[in-house]
């Protein structure tokens, strides 16, 4: 379904290449991508980034979860390690690690999102509509590339909640 709304340069999912069975098991083949997202925060010593640069990267996610939506799937583990660079030198990103998604007429699993990127309704269970929760995780990451760490690194559930709570109100 991924590979079906990949179809355009915009989409900006990793593609699936192939797939083969080893000892009981799939093994998928994507296109070879370089570092993270993650990885590329660390080595500019979680300063942040330039806003025209933070304003291609966000487009760029915007069109990958655009082309998700259009195939009817969540990511639903949203973060700066899911998205890596094309090449070396190059600012163009792709999402990655699908393996917490669903469509949008499944049964949602118990474990969703990340936490440091995880929805206020997923924490509180009051999701009825999962559209909108990789739009909150999104939104984590864009404030974390423009100051560097993550903005609401709780510890857990109630500390997550206590951080977005006092920053948002």
């Amino acid at each position: 379904a991924l590979n079906e709304a990949n179809d355009n340069e915009s989409s900006r999912i990793v593609q699936m290449i192939d797939f083969f069975k080893f000892k009981h098991h799939i093994a998928i083949v994507f296109e070879l991508l370089d570092i993270s997202l993650m990885k590329l925060i660390e080595n500019t010593g979680f300063t942040g980034f330039p806003f025209h640069e933070i304003s291609e990267i966000s487009i760029q996610l915007i069109n990958g979860l655009k082309s998700a939506k259009y195939a009817n799937i969540i990511h639903a583990d949203l973060k700066p390690e899911n998205i890596l660079f094309e090449r070396k030198n190059s600012m163009a990103v792709k999402l990655i690690d699908w393996g917490s998604a669903i469509f949008l007429n499944q049964q949602p699993p118990s474990y969703y999102q990340s936490r440091f990127y995880r929805a206020p309704e997923i924490i509180f269970g009051l999701v009825s509509n999962y559209n909108d929760i990789d739009i909150w995780s999104l939104g984590c990451i864009i404030a974390e590339l423009f100051i560097g760490l993550p903005i609401f690194p709780g510890s857990s559930n109630y500390d997550q909640l206590f951080k977005i709570l006092n920053l948002l109100g």
